[in-house]
């Protein structure tokens, strides 16, 4: 049941999408391609911690 509960709010949240797509967010803010990296990263880590 906890898994069915983090899979459905993992999707409701809609996290998946903005990892997806951050590089190019952050890109698009100006910000250069080895910090847009770093921060997509960051991103992916701290949503896979949360989920732990």
């Amino acid at each position: 049941m906890l898994a069915f509960l983090i899979a459905f709010f993992n999707q409701l949240s809609g996290i998946n999408a903005i990892i997806y797509h951050a590089l190019r967010i952050f890109e698009l803010t100006g910000t250069g391609a080895s910090a847009a990296l770093l921060a997509t990263l960051g991103i992916a880590l701290l949503n896979m911690v949360f989920t732990l």
